[in-house]
């Protein structure tokens, strides 16, 4: 995790906008989000889905904070 931090941090820095792709644990998410990574692709909550199934999947009172 440390490297990570530090690639954030300098991304910060240089005033990039930080997107974490494949994320799959909440322990991930926690700590992409207190280190304010910008965009977090969260496979935990669910893997890509088509449109179709990804009206249904917000309409089920997800909670994706």
């Amino acid at each position: 995790m440390l490297i990570v931090k530090a690639t954030i941090t300098m991304s910060k820095t240089l005033n990039l906008e930080i997107i974490a792709e494949v994320v799959e644990h909440k322990k991930h998410v926690d700590f992409l989000k207190k280190q304010k990574c910008d965009i977090i692709q969260e496979f935990y909550l669910s893997k890509p889905l088509p449109v179709s199934k990804l009206k249904k999947f917000g309409n089920a009172g997800t909670d994706f904070d």
